[in-house]
């Protein structure tokens, strides 16, 4: 564990930036560790085995593409500070969607 002054002594972002900057900090500290992590031929194997098929639903590929993803949180209110969900997929996913055009085509009238 850092101690506090080590971590606010060093913020990710200066005076002036912007939120892109931070998110473009994280992803590359998220790529980079996952960069460091080496797998056996084995894992390599098995993991292009599962993946060799898989297709994502048409739905969670055009959320991708436009750069937002639903979700839903998970976590119960007031428990340390901490947010924890789920992307919405599926019939789930539908239902929301449905709920949403129906309130925009609301609004418009």
């Amino acid at each position: 564990m850092r101690p506090a002054k080590d971590v606010f002594s060093n913020p990710v972002v200066a005076k002036g930036g912007d939120a892109e900057a931070v998110l473009s900090h994280c992803v590359a500290g998220a790529l980079q560790a996952t960069e460091e992590k080496k797998t056996s031929s084995h894992v390599d194997r098995k993991l292009k085995a599962r993946n060799k098929d898989h297709k994502l639903p048409r739905e969670l590929d055009d959320q991708f593409a436009s750069g937002r993803l639903y979700a839903a949180i998970a976590s119960r209110p007031g428990q340390c500070g901490r947010c924890d969900g789920y992307i919405l997929e599926g019939k789930e996913l539908e239902f929301y969607l449905r709920k949403l055009s129906r309130k925009k085509s609301a609004a418009k009238q």
